[in-house]
């Protein structure tokens, strides 16, 4: 089965879509908690961009 030109266009639009709608959310979101929580929102943020690093990788290391 091919995809044609006009099914490629209208995918890449949905896509869009919804990357902008997502990401506008995610940022609003993150702007009222930023108000909320000031640094301890950084401090929990940090901590689960630390942990999320240290899972992949322990994932990866032990892969193989």
């Amino acid at each position: 089965m091919t995809v044609g030109l006009a099914e490629t266009l209208l995918l890449a639009l949905a896509l869009a879509m919804v990357t902008f709608v997502l990401s506008w959310v995610g940022g609003t979101f993150g702007a009222i908690l930023g108000e909320r929580g000031g640094s301890r929102a950084e401090i929990a943020g940090g901590l689960v961009l630390i942990a999320l690093g240290a899972k992949i990788l322990v994932e990866h290391l032990s892969a193989g």
